[in-house]
């Protein structure tokens, strides 16, 4: 019986397609390679530690984007940075709670803040958006091409 994953590839031909990358990514460098199954293991476990990191970043950027104020808050900076105190006109919250929320938004890479005398001035930052954000859709195979495209476009 031939084990499938959710894709409908065989998983004997998933881990030759895995070793084949690691052979081609582990160029030999002189030194004699005594073991190439540890080398693998070794490789596959300081891959999945980046994931593994990747994926606790790519939570907090979406526990920041899960609450309808941040993304309101996301817009009204897509057009301009703005102070705390900008941005709290334009909702019916406190101050308090809208700090909290820019805060959150912060502390997940969505943006940068800049100190203007009493003033805090929020703006996006773009790259964290770009490289964060859409570096989670980049892992899914059928995303890429559309994710490549529509950065190019922007670009």
């Amino acid at each position: 019986m031939v084990a499938y994953d959710t894709h409908g590839i065989s998983l004997r031909a998933k881990r030759a397609r895995v070793n084949r990358i690691v052979a081609q990514e582990l160029q030999p460098t002189g030194r004699e390679i005594l073991d190439f199954n540890a080398i693998r293991d070794d490789y596959l476990r300081a891959k999945a530690s980046k994931v593994m990191a990747d994926s606790k970043q790519q939570a907090q950027i979406f526990k920041a984007l899960s609450d309808e104020t941040r993304l309101k808050i996301l817009l009204m900076l897509n057009t301009r940075p703005r102070s705390v105190g900008e941005i709290v006109d334009f909702f019916s919250l406190s101050q308090p709670t809208i700090s909290r929320h820019l805060l959150l938004l912060k502390q997940a890479g969505l943006l940068n803040s800049k100190r203007r005398g009493q003033q805090v001035i929020y703006a996006l930052n773009e790259e964290g958006l770009r490289e964060d954000a859409l570096g989670y859709f980049r892992g899914f195979e059928c995303l890429k091409g559309a994710i490549g495209a529509a950065v190019s476009k922007k670009k």
